[in-house]
Formats: C-alpha cells, structure tokens, sequence
C-alpha cells in the first residue's frame, strides 16, 4: 500500500493511471498541433496550444512518474482511495513542503514547454523567415 510522504507522494494507482491517460492525450494534441504548424499555415494560436499541450503533458507526466499530485498539493490533500475522494493533510509543515514541490513541478513543466516551442519554431518556421 502507498504511504503519504510530503512532498513525495499524494496519489495512489488510480489516479496515476489517469495522470498516464492525460499525459498521452496531451502529447497527442501537441502533435497535431505541430503537423498543424508544419504542413498547414503558421498561426499565432497554434504555437500557443502546442505549448498548453506539450506543457500540460510534461507536468501530468512528471505527476504520474512521481505519484505527486500538484492540485492536490496546492489544495493541502492527498489521495490514495477511489478517484475523487481526497483527505485533508493536517501538518502545515508538509503542507508547505508539498506547495514548494508542486511550484518547482509547474516551473519546470512550462520551462521544458518554452523549450519545445522554441524547438517547434526554428524547426517549423525558421525557413520561412
């Protein structure tokens, strides 16, 4: 049985499994969004959903690898019963350690997503300049 650890774990299997799921329907959006960028025309609105996507990917990704849940770190629960159904954590110390992991998470997660925009633009469009 999973165990609560601040700022290591928050979620249990299930909702891991629904991290996975949500991971790959992210990256499927951010691939049809770069065949979009490649083969079609270049908007503006693309470039910003391919990021959302590619973003959103690599955090419910890292979520699901870390069984850390960043929504359930930023609200003060955790969850290792049936999807949904989420307890408070009662120490303000793992708390504030579980909102300091959750930040670094979401930091890295749109980092890595600029990255990958940058990659999309000088690998998509740079020729068009």
């Amino acid at each position: 049985m999973i165990e609560y650890k601040a700022g290591q774990c928050n979620i249990g299997t299930e909702e891991v499994r629904v991290r996975y799921i949500m991971c790959l329907m992210a990256l499927m959006a951010a691939a049809a969004c770069v065949f979009m960028i490649h083969w079609y025309k270049s908007y503006i609105a693309l470039y910003v959903v391919a990021y959302f996507a590619f973003s959103t990917a690599v955090l419910t990704g890292l979520q699901a690898i870390k069984k850390f849940c960043v929504k359930h770190a930023l609200s003060g629960k955790f969850n290792f019963h049936a999807f949904g159904k989420s307890e408070k954590v009662c120490n303000v110390d793992d708390i504030k350690r579980d909102i300091q992991k959750a930040r670094g998470m979401i930091v890295f997660s749109y980092t890595i997503g600029l990255l990958f925009l940058i990659g999309i633009f000088f690998l998509c469009d740079y020729h068009k300049l």
